[in-house]
């Protein structure tokens, strides 16, 4: 969705058109509580579903030698399937250090490499040369306008 789109509301059956700012702003705290309640009631659901099986789950990936994986299981005549995923970070300082002893050839296939300039440091810019060469590389994309009820 692009700047200015507007969402299909063809299928919501409530007419929003001829309600008052206020009742509209009245319904949406209404739907955002209801929202963070059945989030909440989701996230005890999940939590009960795990403290019941997940000691099994990670004793199978042990026995399989396994730290993480997938696991489809049925339990009380539904499958269910169970997920654990490694997330990998890295130390950006230690990689530097390394990729500084390599040919750029080999950083290039061995390493993601992205260069970015953070917003505020693109606006302090005073150089008009380094201006002019990085300015080509800077997309801006602009998101949806949402609306924000304020406190009054």
């Amino acid at each position: 969705m692009g700047h200015g789109a507007r969402t299909d509301m063809s299928n919501i059956p409530i007419t929003f058109s001829n309600k008052p700012v206020s009742e509209l702003k009245e319904m949406a705290a209404d739907i955002t509580q209801t929202i963070a309640y059945q989030k909440d009631i989701l996230d005890a659901i999940n939590a009960e579903i795990l403290n019941r099986y997940h000691d099994r789950f990670v004793r199978e990936l042990e026995a399989a030698g396994k730290t993480d994986g997938e696991m489809t299981r049925e339990f009380d005549g539904v499958r269910m399937t169970f997920a654990i995923k490694p997330k990998v970070k890295w130390d950006s300082k230690k990689l530097q250090a390394v990729a500084a002893t390599m040919p750029w050839e080999k950083i290039e296939k061995v390493f993601k490499i992205e260069f970015s300039v953070p917003e505020r440091t693109f606006k302090s810019i005073t150089e008009d040369a380094l201006m002019e060469a990085i300015k080509p590389a800077r997309t801006v994309e602009y998101s949806t306008p949402k609306v924000v009820f304020t406190a009054e």
